[in-house]
């Protein structure tokens, strides 16, 4: 998702690289002005979440 014209361009994201095996993982990442957020094709709503606590965090 692209964040430039955002106020959370500039907020700071911590990244999440979980992965139990290779049908269970998930990676969310700020890069390049994007949330960019991967996983397995079962993690579409858990990445959702992940950009939405993001969006709703204080910091």
């Amino acid at each position: 998702m692209n964040l430039n014209g955002t106020s959370l361009l500039n907020k700071n994201f911590e990244n999440i690289d979980l992965m139990v095996d290779d049908k269970n993982w998930i990676k969310c990442i700020k890069e390049n002005e994007e949330f960019k957020g991967f996983g397995d094709s079962h993690k579409l709503i858990t990445i959702l979440g992940y950009f939405k606590e993001f969006v709703l965090s204080e910091c």
